[in-house]
């Protein structure tokens, strides 16, 4: 009766977070020979993850670019250090699906069909009489 009396959460950031800090009060009341066993993490481990955002409404376009900067930044640094190739991250996923699409694009060797004789003699008669019609 208890969690009927409690309203419900109004949108989906204030769930996941109440549902986190239901987590967090979960762990605490484990004991600490449950800790030491393995565990998917759960959804309270996640906020607090540095990786991850969750955001109460979609980035602007300001902050997708600041974003794209630190992007850069990073992978300079990195770069710097010897442990990158310079290259942002988005712009190899960019260069990947680019190249996955040229090679779905172009028909494989197999598909193209070769030509008959009579093809090529009547190229070759005609590359022929351009050659001679420049001379």
């Amino acid at each position: 009766m208890l969690e009927a009396a409690k309203p419900r959460p109004t949108s989906l950031f204030t769930a996941i977070h109440i549902e986190g800090q239901k987590a967090r009060e979960r762990a605490k009341q484990q004991a600490a020979s449950e800790n030491a066993t393995k565990r998917r993490a759960d959804l309270g481990d996640l906020i607090n993850l540095g990786n991850v955002e969750i955001r109460r409404v979609k980035p602007t376009k300001t902050e997708k670019r600041s974003k794209i900067g630190q992007d850069k930044v990073i992978s300079y640094a990195l770069w710097e250090r010897g442990l990158g190739d310079g290259i942002p991250g988005r712009i190899q996923e960019l260069k990947k699906r680019k190249v996955r699409v040229v090679d779905q694009a172009r028909p494989g060797r197999a598909a193209v069909n070769p030509l008959s004789s009579k093809a090529a003699n009547f190229l070759v008669s005609k590359a022929d009489q351009l050659k001679s019609a420049r001379v």
